[in-house]
């Protein structure tokens, strides 16, 4: 979860696209969220700060 204005979060990114295309082609789904267009999913997961990084294991 994001804020485009969160200067961790701009600096974060570079670091989270290479993450992405390292595991773009297996099982593990990369997904970023903004969290200032999606309150309600950010809330309940529990967003308190940003960058969040959450781990979902199906």
């Amino acid at each position: 979860f994001y804020a485009p204005w969160c200067g961790h979060c701009k600096k974060l990114e570079s670091t989270y696209h290479q993450v992405y295309l390292e595991l773009k082609n297996t099982a593990v789904i990369v997904a970023k969220v903004d969290a200032t267009k999606y309150p309600t999913l950010a809330s309940h997961y529990d967003v308190k700060g940003y960058p969040t990084i959450k781990l979902f294991v199906l």
